[in-house]
């Protein structure tokens, strides 16, 4: 998977007209693996923004 690459296809109006809560959780299940895991928070343009990153 690579930056850019569809994750899902959703509705927004739909999901926010229905009263959701739209912000997207980020599960990381592998801890021990990774380090110096950033968030970005806000908006993100879709094939530009890199909503977290992390070294190995």
């Amino acid at each position: 998977m690579k930056t850019g690459d569809l994750l899902a296809e959703v509705d927004l109006a739909f999901v926010k007209e229905k009263g959701y809560n739209t912000i997207t959780p980020i599960l990381i299940t592998n801890m021990d693996d990774v380090k110096n895991v950033k968030m970005v928070t806000g908006d993100a343009k879709a094939g530009e923004t890199a909503v977290i990153t992390y070294e190995k």
